[in-house]
């Protein structure tokens, strides 16, 4: 991936909404979709985070997927499953990128703290953390 931009977000400081005037480059159309808890965003691309609740298992931590849209649509970026020692996959060219720790960190904020509340969310389900 390419250098940040100036108006990027640095590694210590708080992700920008991505409610900008570009509404082709939001990751996730519909922020009203019930599994979407947020987006944020670096440079031209917007991230958007999902939890996974198709064949969820109560009793099965829950699974995250991030989306990014860098104005060739959204993609699926990478997957992983809330456990202590989460290993996250990442697909395609963001294997080893040296934005994924920084990204991995703006998820957790908002599996933390949605931007949009999830039906039957409990406190287990933010103990990511940074």
């Amino acid at each position: 991936m390419d250098e940040p931009t100036a108006d990027a977000t640095g590694p210590d400081q708080a992700p920008e909404p991505a409610s900008g005037p570009e509404p082709s480059a939001k990751a996730e159309p519909e922020p009203d979709h019930e599994n979407w808890l947020g987006d944020f965003r670096r440079g031209p691309a917007v991230f958007s985070v999902h939890r996974e609740t198709a064949g969820a298992h109560p009793l099965v931590p829950p699974e995250y997927r991030i989306e990014c849209n860098d104005g060739a649509g959204p993609r699926v970026i990478c997957r992983f499953t809330d456990e202590p020692d989460p290993v996250p996959e990442w697909f395609g060219a963001w294997r080893g990128d040296e934005w994924c720790t920084w990204i991995l960190k703006q998820t957790r904020a908002l599996i933390a703290n949605p931007q949009r509340d999830l039906p039957g969310r409990c406190d287990r389900d933010a103990r990511i953390t940074a």
